[in-house]
């Protein structure tokens, strides 16, 4: 159905997998959820500072760690796109 359908990137999807929770901690010991862009506001979890994805809760942290979102590869990409205009 296109309605349960979320737009990723392939290097975030294939990152994310099937987990819908991560560790927070070095020991293992706090679980939080992922960003679940169907209930989730973006700007609620997240902001950007040249091209570089923040998170402003556990919830933002958790999802940067697990999708790598700001892997050098990516940065490069997303100051790319916003020096052509195109982010954010």
């Amino acid at each position: 159905m296109p309605d349960n359908l979320a737009y990723s990137c392939p290097h975030c999807n294939q990152n994310k997998g099937s987990n819908v929770a991560t560790f927070l901690d070095e020991e293992g010991e706090e679980t939080v959820r992922v960003f679940n862009p169907r209930r989730d506001n973006w700007a609620s979890h997240f902001e950007q500072e040249t091209g570089m994805i923040l998170p402003i809760t556990p919830i933002g942290k958790a999802t940067i760690g697990l999708l790598e979102m700001n892997a050098p590869d990516r940065l490069i990409f997303r100051r790319a796109l916003a020096e052509a205009g195109y982010y954010p």
